[in-house]
């Protein structure tokens, strides 16, 4: 970064940085999909698994990381030369704020309770240490929040719905009939995920986000491939049957659909009269999709069922109520005792792993705020709660949901955070949503510098101090 060139080459070389450190991970699953292929996996159990997707991503976080630290340098560096515009976004920057603090606190928490190989390396199988975790919080956050400019975020967003559909479309081709492996897996409908719940996460990120950017993106055959990639996934959530992800996407459609009928997303009222109606044909044939399909495959209305049926076993409590959510309440109920015995500094990162397993049979709380009390205590849960908290509010309050792509990111991270009431955070999934929450978080951040002034002032101040 020369001072000659000023402000505006800076913030568009951090951008291109930015995109280019995550652009293996936006495609992860394609790659995974391509190594499957070529080299098949070996497994050997539930704790001594020798996987390649853990591998595949710990290269690419890897590469991620050494991005994430340049980018993190040049912006302080900036700073330090005394951009006012860089000066403003970092104070507006919020939710990284809480994010940071988070880091810090989870780090100062662990040392505190003492801890073992899990904080530096992870746990067997979960694979994500503290380094992980930071990475999320402290990185591809950071990366979706630097994208001050719509075309950058066009750019991750669009690869993000291109990866997801090709592995939709992939998807039912195995289901109905021509078998991918050993390119994809055989429990359910998983793709190349190890598990259906966690292939039906990274399904809720990419339905929402085609789903709004299919109501804003003004080229037509752009618009029926995103069409076309709403249906796919759709159809795929469906028959992959995590009753979780259909009903967060629900939630997401019917939120975007008020979002666009209130105007928070345009004062345009010819504008919001299209944009609401376009929102209303989505919402409509998501349900639409799920009665035909239902006729097919009665996977959504009989989990409907079940789970009706398993809120009157806890009311009522029913001696087999543990059983509730596909053994979920059982989950929950021990995870909330652990809480209990350690409430301020958790037990650390996956500390309860070996344990929980042993009283429920699953090493996960399956919920991802239970998660974090149970790793890092109430202090951790608040931070975090905060720093998603932050990124809503501010984006609903300020009116930063008309930028398209801000917007896509606003619904499809409200989907997510959804859905993580009944999941888990993943290694092969998690990040996708750090990056959209950026992206969500990014229009209240640089309003300041796009609106110009402060730009130019930067420019002018930098063109005189490199004479």
């Amino acid at each position: 970064m020369e001072l000659k060139n000023g402000l505006k080459n800076d913030t568009e070389l951090l951008q291109k940085i930015a995109v280019v450190a995550v652009f293996p991970l936006l495609v992860s699953p394609l790659i995974q999909f391509v190594r499957n292929c070529l080299w098949p996996e070996r497994s050997f159990g539930l704790f001594g698994q020798e996987s390649t997707y853990p591998w595949t991503i710990e290269l690419i976080n890897a590469f991620a990381g050494a991005g994430i630290i340049l980018l993190w340098i040049m912006f302080l560096y900036t700073i330090w030369r005394g951009s006012d515009s860089f000066k403003k976004a970092f104070i507006r920057m919020l939710p990284q704020s809480f994010f940071l603090l988070l880091v810090v606190w989870a780090v100062v928490a662990s040392v505190i309770k003492g801890h073992t190989l899990y904080f530096t390396e992870g746990a067997p199988v979960l694979s994500e240490s503290m380094m992980t975790f930071a990475l999320y919080f402290a990185g591809y956050f950071f990366v979706g929040i630097l994208l001050s400019q719509e075309k950058y975020r066009r750019i991750v967003v669009l690869t993000i719905i291109g990866g997801g559909t090709i592995i939709g479309i992939l998807s039912l081709i195995d289901f109905f009939g021509v078998s991918l492996k050993p390119g994809f897996y055989d429990n359910k409908v998983s793709a190349v995920f190890y598990n259906s719940n966690h292939y039906a996460y990274y399904l809720t990120i990419c339905i929402l986000l085609a789903a709004v950017s299919f109501v804003y993106e003004k080229k037509l055959w752009l618009r029926c491939v995103l069409l076309c990639s709403f249906v796919c996934n759709t159809v795929v959530l469906i028959v992959n049957d995590t009753l979780g992800s259909f009903l967060a996407v629900l939630f997401a459609l019917g939120g975007f659909v008020w979002l666009v009928a209130s105007g928070k997303t345009t004062k345009a009222p010819e504008q919001r009269k299209r944009e609401t109606k376009s929102a209303v044909v989505l919402l409509c044939g998501y349900l639409l999709i799920t009665i035909i399909m239902s006729f097919f495959y009665n996977t959504i209305f009989r989990s409907l069922v079940v789970m009706v049926f398993d809120i009157g076993k806890i009311l009522t409590d029913a001696e087999d109520k543990d059983r509730a959510g596909n053994s979920r309440f059982r989950i929950w109920r021990y995870t909330i005792q652990y809480i209990r015995e350690e409430p301020i500094f958790g037990h650390g990162v996956d500390e309860i792993a070996m344990r929980l397993y042993k009283d429920s049979g699953f090493s996960r709380s399956h919920n991802e705020y239970l998660q974090y009390t149970a790793f890092w205590g109430i202090p951790g849960l608040l931070l975090y709660l905060l720093a998603c908290g932050a990124v809503f509010v501010r984006g609903l309050k300020e009116r930063f949901v008309q930028q398209p792509y801000v917007c896509a990111a606003f619904v499809a991270a409200a989907g997510y955070m959804a859905s993580a009431f009944f999941g888990n955070t993943k290694y092969y999934v998690s990040p996708f949503f750090f990056i959209v929450l950026g992206i969500a978080a990014s229009g209240a951040t640089w309003s300041c510098v796009n609106k110009g002034k402060l730009l130019r002032n930067d420019e002018k101040k930098f063109k005189e101090m490199g004479k």
